[in-house]
Order: structure tokens, then C-alpha cells, then sequence
């Protein structure tokens, strides 16, 4: 689906044309204009997902981890921003939602793991924290996006954020239980 053009007015036809293949070839594979484009969505996700675990896994320690993965993130949004910003506006409904909650769980397990071995927590505290930290992470990628912030600015400020906040969330856990 081209990103200048509404997803919706998108078909098959229009589809096979732009992508140079015949029309009949779209219709082998997809039921319709909306599965090529949740397909299209699935990977798009798949590889901003790839490539943040990536960066953020290979890594030492785990402030390094988060800087690289979000380096990784604000370079895939450059590449792909356009296209993963229509994509994101035009599936927000159930259908969307279903085909990715495994690939969302599945990154979300990754860095709840990384929060739970960096400040000796249990998952059940730390799935909500990483989950926090990738929505913090995502919205100064919007800031930048928007021209709110520079890539250096967001990135920045993104890591003081997340470094602090799980850093001070934990201290508040830490005196709860003291307390």
C-alpha cells in the first residue's frame, strides 16, 4: 500500500500495479487489499521488533542496552516512519490487535526480562515497567516525529526518562516495603 494514499481507497488491482506483478498473483496469496496490508503491517513490526531486540541484546549492561535499542528505534522511524505511522493509524481496530498481540508479548517478555536481572525483580513488577519504558520510548519518537525534539533531544531525553523513572520506581517499591 502506497503510504501517500489512504489505506482504504487501496485495492487489489491497484495493489499488483504498483508492486509491478500481475493482478491475479495479489489474489494467490491475499484475500483483499486490507489482508495485504496487515501482512504488510506484521512485517513492518516484525522488523522494527528484530531490530531493536537486536541492538538492545547484544549489548553489556543494561543502561547500555536500552541507549542501543533506542538508537535502533529512532533509525528504523527514520527509514520507516511514513509507512509505520499509516500502517499504525489505519489498523487500530480488533482485527489488528489480534494478529500482533503474540509479536507485542513476545517483545515485551524480552524487556521485561532485562528490567527483572538489572534491579532483581520479580516479572510480575517488572512486565509493567518494561511495558511503561517501550510506551516512553515510543512517544519520543512521536516528539521527534512531530519536530518537538531533535533526534539527539529525543533520544536523550528518552534515556534520562526511562533511567530514572524505572530507577525511582523501584526505590518507591523499596521504600514501600520498608515503610
Amino acid at each position: 500500500a502506497h503510504h501517500r494514499r489512504p489505506l482504504a481507497r487501496a485495492d487489489q488491482e491497484r495493489l499488483a500495479e504498483r508492486a509491478g506483478v500481475s493482478k491475479g498473483l495479489g489474489y494467490a496469496y491475499f484475500r483483499d487489499a486490507e489482508d495485504v496490508a496487515l501482512t504488510l503491517w506484521d512485517r513492518e513490526v516484525s522488523e522494527v521488533y528484530r531490530r531493536v531486540e537486536a541492538a538492545g541484546g547484544e549489548a553489556e549492561g543494561f543502561e547500555e542496552g536500552w541507549r542501543q535499542a533506542i538508537h535502533a528505534y529512532f533509525d528504523v522511524v527514520a527509514e520507516r516512519g511514513a509507512l509505520l505511522g499509516t500502517l499504525q493509524a489505519h489498523f487500530v481496530g480488533a482485527r489488528a490487535q489480534r494478529r500482533t498481540r503474540r509479536r507485542v508479548a513476545a517483545f515485551l517478555e524480552f524487556w521485561s526480562a532485562r528490567v527483572s536481572e538489572a534491579f532483581a525483580l520479580e516479572p510480575g513488577r517488572a512486565t509493567p515497567l518494561a511495558a511503561m519504558m517501550l510506551n516512553a520510548a515510543d512517544a519520543a519518537g512521536r516528539c521527534w516525529g512531530a519536530g518537538l525534539l531533535s533526534r539527539d533531544e529525543a533520544e536523550q531525553t528518552c534515556m534520562r526518562f526511562l533511567l530514572e523513572g524505572v530507577e525511582g520506581a523501584v526505590a518507591s517499591d523499596g521504600r514501600r516495603r520498608a515503610g
